[in-house]
């Protein structure tokens, strides 16, 4: 019998045993037992009941769900965002909950690039009408450039600022509304702060939301904030989808408010066949792959297997998201500290 019991309470498609886990895992004679996606917080509180660590991708770890883990020392989360984790009942239950916040910055930045160039230069129109046996669109105006163009960033954290540099080689000026973000730091990645999120809809030929989902993010892009968006303007969103209120994006899309947007994330995911999204032309669309390649993939594996190595070895994780949890336990210091550059 293992020492340690960990498990992954919803696994992807693709990943087959997960080896990468299994194997750093074995090293601290821990077993990773795999979880069907799909079950709900109260199932999971049985099936996690002997659980000394949860890796989790989705999975809703509630408060009712954490309180039930006698056991549980660490939940790591698979990637940047802790939405789904109810960070205080971790901390008052005594679990810390682990991250990835620097997964994928490079990926994700690149494919807000693809979305911004792909939606401004219309390159989904021209290919689909070359693929009919055509030559072009019937117009291809109104076509913006993009140089000497303003990008307005709606949160301004690592993967925003990557994404910043790749704008400023396009000569563009790039902007920010961020209350968080310390100005010397922006300052060093060569973006102007803005004071007001209205103040920087208004001005922004671009739009790119880069927010984390929370009570006060959700809907931060909603029908007011559209309406204070130029009509020449597009909106990106390669965050969280509900960060966006879909229904009044539809609509100013539809009615020619907006010019155009490129999305990899949505409300509701997969995104509905039913979508008027997926009928409207001055809209480019993925599946929330925005993360994706390889090598992220591998190393977010390893980043996900070592954190609950750590915390089984007595030791802090990379990340620790539940700040409060600090305070209560007494580990070593992370043997592997981060660096976000």
């Amino acid at each position: 019998m293992a020492q340690f019991t960990v498990y992954h309470s919803d696994i992807s498609l693709g990943f087959g045993d997960y080896p990468i886990e299994r194997e750093i895992l074995a090293g601290i004679d821990a077993e990773l037992h795999l979880l069907q996606p799909g079950k709900s917080a109260e199932e999971l509180t049985t099936l996690l009941a002997d659980a000394d660590a949860v890796l989790v991708r989705a999975a809703p770890m509630n408060a009712h769900l954490l309180a039930s883990l006698p056991k549980c020392k660490v939940v790591v989360r698979y990637g940047v965002g802790v939405d789904t984790l109810d960070l205080d009942a971790a901390t008052e239950n005594g679990i810390i909950c682990a991250h990835v916040p620097d997964f994928c910055m490079e990926e994700v930045s690149n494919h807000a690039l693809l979305l911004m160039l792909a939606a401004v230069r219309k390159l989904v129109p021209m290919d689909r009408t070359i693929r009919e046996g055509g030559w072009r669109p019937e117009t291809l105006a109104p076509m913006q450039h993009l140089h000497g163009q303003t990008l307005g960033l709606v949160a301004a954290g690592n993967i925003a600022q990557a994404f910043a540099k790749r704008a400023l080689a396009l000569s563009m000026r790039v902007i920010a509304y961020d209350p968080y973000l310390e100005p010397a730091a922006a300052e060093r990645a060569g973006i102007e702060l803005i004071a007001t999120l209205d103040e920087l809809l208004q001005q922004a030929d671009v739009v790119s939301v880069h927010a984390p989902l929370t009570p006060q993010t959700r809907h931060i892009i909603d029908a007011d904030a559209l309406a204070k968006m130029k009509p020449t303007a597009y909106l990106i969103n390669t965050s969280r989808g509900p960060t966006v209120d879909e229904a009044a994006l539809i609509a100013a899309l539809q009615e020619g408010r907006i010019a155009g947007a490129g999305l990899d994330v949505f409300e509701k995911e997969p995104l509905p066949l039913e979508s008027p999204l997926r009928r409207l032309d001055n809209v480019v669309l993925t599946p929330h792959s925005a993360s994706y390649s390889d090598h992220a993939f591998r190393l977010l594996s390893r980043r996900v297997a070592d954190s609950a190595v750590y915390v089984l070895s007595g030791q802090w994780p990379r990340f620790v998201a539940n700040k409060g949890i600090l305070k209560k336990l007494d580990l070593k210091p992370c043997p592997d500290p981060p660096n976000l550059g």
